[in-house]
This record gives structure tokens, sequence and C-alpha cells, in this order.
């Protein structure tokens, strides 16, 4: 992610989430979610695409609209119906000069 993020940036998230430090295997994932946050506590959540030992989402420009502090944290649910949660990370979104 860069370092400056901004009310309605697209921003390219990357959520780190292993398993006991082994990369998930996406064919045994069903389905992968990054849940948030936002600064007025507020929560939601986007679909996200497992890629290597990360889930990857693209924000749409709607979907920052908050300045402040956003928690993260990445879901696999396994074909076998198990879901995992991962360790949850934060970003400072900037508010935005008009």
């Amino acid at each position: 992610m860069a370092d400056n993020l901004y009310i309605g940036s697209s921003i390219a998230i990357s959520v780190p989430c292993t398993i006991d430090g082994i990369a998930l295997d996406s064919g045994d994932v069903q389905s992968a979610k990054i849940t948030f946050k936002r600064p007025d506590k507020t929560t939601g959540e986007w679909t996200a695409a497992v890629v290597g030992d990360a889930l990857e989402y693209e924000t749409l420009e709607s979907d920052i609209n908050q300045s402040g502090i956003w928690v993260l944290q990445p879901e696999v649910t396994f074909i076998s119906g198990a879901t995992i949660p991962g360790s949850s990370g934060s970003m400072i979104i900037k508010p935005r000069f008009v």
C-alpha cells in the first residue's frame, strides 16, 4: 500500500494470511473476505482473492469514505466448512483537500 492514503482513493489492499506460517492453498478455499472497522466503529466486509499468502482487494473510490484508523482482518472459509480469521492490521486514511 502507498504511504499516503486518502478518502475516495482506490487502494490495492493486501493482507497477509497464513496458517502456522504456511501459505494458503487457494484450491482448499471456498471463500475469502477482508472484514473492516471504520473510524466511526461501523463494520463491513469486502470479498477478497487469495493470492499467494495474502488476501487481496482493490477498493472502489466509494469504499474509503472516512478519515482515521481503519482496522482490517482477513477471514477464510475452507471447503471443509471451517472458517478461520487472521490477525488484524490497520491503515490510516487522511482527509482529502477539496
